[in-house]
């Protein structure tokens, strides 16, 4: 299976944030990612399948309420 990964700055824009709002989301585990590293050059990397997966979750969610 072909996994794409985007950097933090290719997945803000396709879900359209900004990175800090991204990171904010990530931090409080809204957001799956995945951190390469420590410290701070740190980075994160996100699986675009489960980016788009979530997204299309939280659409079927808000429809049902």
């Amino acid at each position: 299976m072909d996994t794409e990964f985007l950097t933090a700055k290719q997945a803000a824009e396709l879900l359209q944030l900004d990175q800090r709002t991204l990171l904010r989301l990530v931090s409080e585990g809204t957001i799956p990612a995945s951190r390469l590293g420590d410290g701070p050059r740190a980075q994160w990397r996100f699986s675009k399948r489960l980016l788009v997966d979530a997204i299309e979750e939280d659409m079927r969610v808000q429809v049902e309420v």
